[in-house]
């Protein structure tokens, strides 16, 4: 039984300065392991005495190897737990406290049979008020509710029963035993599932970020697929008609004009783009809103405006319907800018013929506008992730429409800078609802 005990032990220094090895950063299970290996000595010089017989070490040394394995145990049980639980101790009294015992298990070595025995009383009577600082603070560790904070109460009750025991009985206060060995058993047990248990959480949350960072990394090479194409279409087109202008032989100016036209059309195109990516970096940074009363009607009309060739494209219909001297407390050109994206969408994902409905009405402190197309709607596995950066609905629809995937993460950020909200309900061949909560008008 005893043999077992020595060598679980030792098993459990081994694995976890095994661990420590793998890993440099994991402290913890250096100083775990290395609690348990003076442990093992422990054991291995003093209750079982094998190596004393073997190498015939006098009673003084024995004594001394006795010390300073309490000692040293109690070094590293502190700093496992210090690191364990942090934020719960006083760094200063920690350090303070590891200094001296580290020292004085130095100094045992030169310490004579007489010096030794008031070190052993000394050495009892600290760890009593260790004991107590320590339960002080797993009250703190369990009222905070950490983590495995019920199971490191329950191990370190455990040990520090025994120890008070084996204090007690020292002094012959009490005739039981010493059950120390046994308690160490038992909280190195306790403490292994522990950290374990920590690992097996650490290797799941693991999984997690890799898989986000997996997914951040299809995002990217999806949008840099996107922008180039979006880039490249537009600047081919430049090229090749600044190439028909500069031709000293191409007197048609009818078709120069139109050429004209076509690359102006296009640059806009790569303007936007770029603006919109700007827009992105100021919204998450340093935008300041410049807040202002203004007339919703006029701010859609404006937006309606500004997306007119598209909607003549498309032969798509805009009514307004709501009370036009209603009001909102916003930045003019953000909010216009949403009504450009949101509208913009309606009309580029909308039917041939198609229609847009765009309501209004007060609610509270808030302007509710709810903008319904007839289009192809949204399948319902991509509504969660329709306002993330960079996204794009993977279907026929999408590719025959330019972008990068910005325009629904502006919106989201403009409308959450307002401290507003922004959502949308959506049904496949039916069409889409984007609901827009805009503060109310402010005296």
């Amino acid at each position: 039984k005893d043999s077992l005990i020595i060598g679980f032990l030792f098993c459990i220094a081994f694995i976890h300065v095994l661990y420590f090895i793998l890993d440099p950063t994991k402290k913890v299970f250096l100083f775990f392991g290395l609690c348990a290996l003076f442990a093992g000595i422990r054991e291995l010089f003093i209750d079982q005495k094998i190596l004393v017989s073997i190498l015939q070490i006098s009673f003084l040394t024995t004594y001394k190897i006795d010390n300073i394995c309490k000692l040293l145990t109690f070094v590293f049980f502190i700093s496992f737990t210090h690191l364990l639980y942090f934020s719960q101790f006083n760094k200063k009294f920690i350090k303070i406290y590891l200094n001296t015992l580290f020292v004085v298990s130095i100094l045992t070595l030169f310490f004579s049979y007489e010096q030794l025995l008031f070190l052993d009383i000394f050495f009892r009577f600290i760890l009593f008020l260790l004991i107590i600082y320590f339960l002080n603070k797993i009250r703190l560790i369990v009222l905070n509710k950490q983590p495995n904070s019920r199971i490191y109460v329950t191990s370190f009750s455990l040990i520090s029963f025994v120890v008070i025991n084996d204090i007690l009985y020292s002094f012959k206060i009490i005739n039981t035993g010493y059950y120390i060995k046994y308690g160490y058993i038992l909280f190195l047990l306790i403490q292994t599932f522990v950290i374990s248990r920590q690992n097996i959480h650490a290797f799941f949350e693991l999984q997690v970020v890799e898989g986000r960072l997996r997914k951040i990394s299809k995002v990217k090479d999806e949008f840099m697929s996107n922008l180039s194409h979006e880039m490249r279409t537009p600047l081919s087109l430049i090229y090749a008609f600044s190439e028909l202008i500069t031709d000293k032989n191409y007197t048609d100016t009818e078709s120069l004009r139109s050429y004209g036209e076509e690359i102006n059309r296009e640059a806009r195109y790569l303007i936007e783009i770029i603006n919109d990516l700007m827009l992105i970096t100021d919204l998450e940074t340093k935008y300041s809103l410049n807040l202002k009363n203004y007339f919703l009607k006029e701010l859609l009309q404006e937006s309606i405006n500004y997306l007119e060739n598209f909607r003549v494209e498309k032969n798509i219909s805009i009514e307004t319907l709501g009370n036009e001297n209603v009001k909102v407390f916003c930045d003019r050109s953000l909010i216009i800018k949403v009504f450009i994206i949101i509208i913009k969408n309606s009309i580029l994902y909308n039917k041939q013929n198609g229609s847009i409905k765009i309501f209004w009405e007060v609610e509270n402190k808030f302007v509710h506008v709810r903008i319904v197309d007839t289009g192809y709607g949204i399948p319902k596995k991509d509504l969660p992730f329709v306002f993330d950066k960079f996204y794009r609905v993977d279907s026929s629809i999408t590719y025959k429409v330019s972008g990068v995937g910005v325009g629904l993460f502006l919106a989201k950020k403009s409308m959450e800078l307002h401290e507003g909200d922004i959502y949308l309900e959506s049904k496949l061949e039916e069409g889409t609802t984007v609901h827009l909560l805009i503060p109310a008008s402010r005296s």
